[in-house]
């Protein structure tokens, strides 16, 4: 890649490295390692024309499920997390580097299911 100025890596993370997961902590920090190391590898690498960015999904199974704690409502499916890899390792991608992208039906954005009311003018 450095010999031809050009690549792209792509390292696969978790939600669980963004987040944690309970009852699963070495998994966690294994996974926020490896989104430390993508942003790290990127800011070492973008001088040869290499960028580097991971993709964390969520819960994903081999078919579209409800799930009450992705803001989406539903489980992910392998083909939802293959188009963001594949959309990172084209062309198109070549001014994205040192990303974390997560494919994780919004779960990223806090646990659905927390009663948020709008408050009510007096």
């Amino acid at each position: 890649m450095r010999n031809n100025s050009y690549g792209r890596i792509i390292n696969l993370g978790s939600i669980s490295g963004e987040v944690g997961l309970p009852g699963y902590c070495a998994y966690s920090a294994a996974k926020a390692a490896v989104i430390m190391l993508s942003k790290t590898m990127a800011m070492e690498l973008a001088s040869c024309g290499i960028t580097v960015n991971c993709v964390s999904p969520g819960m994903i199974t081999d078919a579209k499920q409800p799930h009450a704690g992705t803001w989406l409502g539903r489980t992910g499916i392998g083909d939802e997390v293959a188009r963001a890899i594949t959309f990172l390792a084209s062309d198109g991608s070549g001014y994205i580097t040192g990303v974390d992208f997560p494919v994780d039906g919004g779960r990223i954005l806090g646990p659905k299911g927390l009663d948020w009311k709008t408050p009510k003018k007096p």
